[in-house]
């Protein structure tokens, strides 16, 4: 079963006010005076771990007045959970006065340390003062008719701190620029530590209405958690029951439970989304361009079969016409695009396909190639079926004979022409 954990909190309220000042002996021998209209000096709640009030630097005897004070929370009578968030509020009240001060800290009980978390919330009139152990007014924070009020956040310490006591001292200042005439009260207000082993029957509170979807390309193999609040533990870490990773095409409902351990509990569903690889391609001109981004590519050339040597990039401007594809891979998922007809204008290139001649095909290795009328400036280059160039040559024959059967790519280059051929080895 949950613990609500309430302590006992010492939040140290001093509040120098209006203009508060002290006579002191300067080197010289004159009186000067201090003011602390701006804030506490620190250190001035009355709570055991500092030990003074503000009635160090202002005359009269503490509580005396006929003014109100206190220091309040919206901690529960069950008591704090660690962990979670909780505002707290200083108020005084003093007819007649326009001007009021305080500063508030907390203090374990066990040990009259300083505990827990303060978080500003309101910069403009408050500020830390006492190392951030306490909050304390700014100059902007002082006037009131009558009364005056500052709220905080504070956040709660770790299980197995105990009780714990805020502690308030306020001010409530004439202004007349002497220290005389001022009233100093001061308060407290304990608040334990929630225990939820006996009494805990409220299921955990998802921290978001509902969880955004997952969404990735091929597989997702991990997921955040996300988290739920409960009144007796805190900050609750949901578990899912999908088997990762999760890689069917869709969308996949991932239940996440949110248990307390003291037998409540609540469940949330995310979807999970899975997506292929997109295998479009725009075709601009000549240009072909595969929609992907991020991913690697490998273009083919589909009336061969075959991927075309070095051609790795996102864009492919063929030189040739023909079929083309690419072959996209993203993660761990590899998928392949239909083939894309290319068709270039380019008389030189009809020229050189008409008058050349690559045979026999298939080959035992040996492959002649007729130039007919053709130049002797022709370039020859020989892949393999994984686009890695075996052979360069100028000669009118290629031999592949101690190279393994399978499918080769021959590229004849003209001066900026090019024609590949597809040729078998048996």
């Amino acid at each position: 079963m949950k613990r609500n954990i309430l302590s006992l909190i010492g939040l140290t309220a001093f509040f120098a006010i209006g203009i508060i000042s002290l006579n002191v002996i300067s080197d010289s021998g004159t009186t000067s005076v201090y003011a602390f209209s701006g804030n506490s000096p620190g250190a001035k709640t009355a709570s055991p771990g500092d030990g003074v009030n503000c009635t160090q630097c202002h005359s009269g005897t503490v509580n005396s007045g006929s003014g109100t004070r206190s220091v309040t929370s919206n901690i529960p009578v069950s008591g704090y959970v660690p962990g979670q968030t909780y505002t707290i509020t200083g108020t005084i009240t003093e007819a007649l006065i326009n001007k009021f001060g305080f500063e508030i800290t907390a203090e374990k009980d066990a040990d009259n340390s300083k505990i827990g978390t303060i978080v500003l919330t309101d910069a403009t009139n408050t500020q830390f003062v006492n190392s951030n152990n306490a909050v304390t007014h700014k100059s902007a924070g002082t006037s009131g008719t009558g009364s005056r009020t500052w709220s905080f956040d504070w956040i709660a310490p770790v299980a197995g701190t105990g009780d714990v006591t805020f502690y308030g001292a306020f001010n409530a200042v004439n202004n007349d620029g002497s220290t005389a005439g001022d009233k100093v009260y001061t308060t407290s207000v304990g608040v334990s530590e929630a225990n939820c082993s006996a009494t805990d029957t409220e299921n955990p509170v998802p921290s978001v209405n509902s969880l955004v979807d997952s969404v990735a390309v091929c597989e997702i193999t991990s997921l955040t958690a996300p988290t739920a609040i409960d009144a007796c533990e805190g900050t609750i870490t949901g578990t899912h029951n999908a088997t990762l990773p999760i890689n069917s095409n869709g969308t996949t409902v991932v239940t996440w439970t949110y248990d307390d351990g003291n037998g409540n509990s609540i469940t949330q569903n995310q979807n999970v989304i899975i997506t292929s690889v997109d295998t479009m391609i725009t075709l601009n001109g000549s240009t072909l361009t595969a929609v992907a981004t991020g991913a690697s590519y490998q273009w083919i050339d589909c009336g061969l079969d075959a991927f075309i040597p070095n051609e790795t990039n996102q864009i492919f401007t063929p030189t040739t016409n023909g079929n083309y594809a690419v072959e996209i891979t993203s993660g761990t998922c590899i998928d392949t695009s239909s083939c894309h007809a290319v068709v270039i204008t380019d008389l030189n290139e009809n020229y050189l396909d008409d008058n050349l001649q690559v045979f026999p095909n298939p080959t035992n290795g040996k492959i002649t190639i007729n130039t007919n009328k053709l130049d002797n400036n022709i370039v020859t280059i020989v892949y393999d079926f994984f686009g890695k160039e075996i052979i360069k040559t100028k000669e009118d024959f290629i031999d592949l004979i101690s190279f393994p059967n399978g499918i080769y790519i021959v590229k004849i280059q003209l001066e900026d022409t090019t024609i590949v051929k597809k040729i078998i080895k048996e």
